[in-house]
């Protein structure tokens, strides 16, 4: 027979994700290689109906190693239209979308629909740089970045968009929802300034990482549970 004894004791979790009474650091995955490729699947197929030009995409993102060394995928048109209605005549702030760049550091892409390539300062700059990429009329262009950041998990995506169609249509995954909390950006632009909330590098869930469990309890309290 074995006989462990257990300490428990209540304890705080850094930003970074490290117990302040054992030292553990949480490494919480997003979601497994099948998981990966059983989203994809459903973007390709349920989402975005298998059509062609977006089938193209794909197979050059899973080509192109380069696609994997993108720290940062921009959600153009969410940045873009901060705090307006486009279908009410908002129109696209890019200046608002090059201050985002400005302002992360690390490898970034943009996407925008093709029909906000249009010939000014901010467009061009990105297109010498090669950190935009516009994506084909008739499609949504949340396919393509949405595709992109799960191809490449190590990718954070600054949006405020919640995916909620795309959760739905995902069927209400856990993976899904674990992926977003673990990757969306979010903003706030107060008087030209942009402010960001980046998500934290685990959830709000029990840990379980050498021989010891992390279970929250209530006000950013956790109880460490060590052998």
């Amino acid at each position: 027979q074995h006989f462990y004894s257990f300490s428990v004791q209540q304890t705080r979790i850094t930003k970074k994700g490290c117990c302040k009474k054992c030292g553990t650091i949480f490494n919480q995955s997003k979601m497994s290689k099948r998981q990966q490729v059983y989203i994809k699947d459903i973007i390709k197929e349920t989402i975005a109906g298998n059509r062609t030009r977006f089938i193209e995409f794909t197979k050059m993102v899973e080509q192109r190693p380069e696609f994997l060394d993108i720290d940062f995928i921009i959600d153009g048109a969410n940045v873009g239209y901060f705090d307006q209605r486009p279908d009410l005549g908002g129109k696209l702030n890019y200046r608002n979308i090059d201050q985002v760049c400005k302002k992360l550091s690390g490898k970034k892409l943009i996407f925008l629909h093709k029909m906000h390539d249009i010939n000014n300062s901010f467009v061009k700059s990105w297109k010498q740089r090669g950190i935009v990429y516009f994506t084909p009329r008739g499609m949504n262009d949340d396919w393509f970045w949405l595709y992109l950041s799960i191809h490449n998990l190590n990718s954070k995506v600054v949006s405020n968009d919640k995916i909620c169609d795309h959760f739905f249509k995902c069927e209400h995954s856990v993976c899904f929802k674990k992926w977003r909390d673990l990757t969306m950006i979010t903003f706030n632009i107060v008087q030209g300034v942009i402010n960001f909330k980046f998500p934290k590098s685990f959830r709000m869930e029990t840990q379980y990482s050498e021989l010891k469990w992390h279970i929250p309890v209530e006000n950013n309290t956790w109880l460490c549970i060590d052998n």
